[in-house]
């Protein structure tokens, strides 16, 4: 699987927010390891149609995470 953005979690220090296939993900890692401490799927898109995934995503002012 794809891995196609990785977004910081404002205030929260080695969490972030990835893409993995059509998952998202929040992961916490310490920037060495070869893999993440932990990793929760947080929602996976259109399941009826598994070729769809993400492409990018930002963060805007609010902190909202805007993902397509």
């Amino acid at each position: 699987m794809e891995l196609t953005f990785v977004v910081p979690v404002a205030g929260e220090p080695n969490n972030y927010v990835i893409s993995k296939g059509r998952d998202l993900n929040l992961i916490e890692w310490d920037g060495h390891s070869t893999s993440p401490t932990t990793m929760t799927t947080i929602l996976s898109v259109e399941p009826d149609k598994p070729q769809n995934g993400f492409n990018v995503a930002k963060a805007d002012s609010l902190g909202r995470l805007w993902a397509g």
